[in-house]
């Protein structure tokens, strides 16, 4: 009798432990879906006087400090925020665009989506003990500010901040570099999110499909629908023959292979850089700007500037 009554006690015993840690689990997930709500509303609504840049590659959102730009073009695979007046050289190190005040977001292949193991990993084995090489000495704090972990380095050289990492392993894991922990750099820190949860992601879907009508119709130099696709307010300072005008002086780059990266959302415009990629290593990348604007509830061509040879 005692040994049964010993044996009901420790089933009853392993079934409150476990019903215990079940719901400490079903809590934190819990808690952890409610931090996911409150980073979403948080990254959608601060800032509201900024423009927002999406960045079409990955798929990333964030707002751009009124004295920045974003730019995706000067690194490959790189947004850069950067200081609006000074002057990037694409030869410079990102070292020297750090000390500059440019704060860099990537997008990582090596922390694997919502793996909270995979970003320790990296952080623990690769960001650390390469700051630590480089600067000397570094630290890291690990956060849950949502569903994913997140992780922030410091490193440090001479006892100054050297360098300031936010790495998060979200389903699209991202780093954001910066020199110190800049206005940009906490700017972007905290209004970085997937498109699927930004308020724009259907105006950018629509978005997406309206530039890509557009770069065709000017690589085929379809001007009727193009100019028949603008504002209002383009038609009227604007003719098809200035359209034509602009089309001859930039013919020596309208058929390269052309990307539009991205581009800058706020409200009911939308402006993106045209980026024209060098068909040859002798060749130099040419930029052009395309903005849209909302008119009518459709996403219509209100502005283009494309790039003309240098003249002697």
């Amino acid at each position: 009798m005692k040994q049964k009554r010993l044996i009901i006690l420790v089933v009853t015993v392993i079934a409150f432990i476990v019903l215990l840690a079940g719901g400490y689990l079903l809590w934190q997930k819990f808690q952890h879906d409610k931090n996911q709500i409150n980073l979403i509303k948080t990254a959608n609504n601060a800032y509201p006087n900024d423009v927002r840049y999406v960045s079409f590659g990955t798929n990333h959102v964030f707002a751009v400090p009124k004295s920045f730009v974003a730019d995706e073009t000067t690194i490959n695979g790189i947004e850069l925020l950067m200081p609006g007046g000074i002057t990037i050289d694409r030869n410079s190190t990102i070292g020297q665009l750090y000390d500059s005040g440019v704060v860099a977001i990537q997008a990582s292949s090596d922390i694997k989506p919502n793996n909270s193991g995979s970003l320790k990993d990296y952080i623990n084995k690769t960001t650390i003990p390469d700051f630590n090489k480089n600067f000397g000495s570094s630290t890291v704090k690990f956060t849950m500010p949502g569903t994913a972990l997140a992780a922030t380095v410091i490193a440090k050289k001479d006892g100054k901040t050297a360098r300031q990492l936010y790495a998060y392993g979200g389903s699209h894991p991202y780093f954001i570099v910066a020199k110190e922990q800049s206005d940009a750099y906490v700017e972007a820190t905290s209004t970085l999110i997937d498109l699927s949860d930004s308020r724009y992601k259907d105006d950018i879907a629509t978005i997406r499909l309206v530039i890509k009508k557009y770069v065709t119709m000017l690589q085929q130099s379809d001007l009727v629908n193009l100019y028949d696709a603008g504002t209002n307010s383009l038609k009227r300072q604007t003719s098809i023959k200035d359209l034509n005008n602009a089309l001859n002086d930039s013919v020596a780059y309208i058929h390269r292979d052309i990307v539009v990266p991205g581009g800058g959302i706020q409200n009911d415009t939308f402006a993106a850089q045209i980026y024209f990629k060098p068909k040859i290593k002798e060749d130099q990348p040419a930029l052009g700007v395309i903005t849209l604007k909302k008119e009518d509830g459709q996403w219509k061509l209100a502005g283009l500037q494309l790039p003309a040879p240098k003249k002697n």
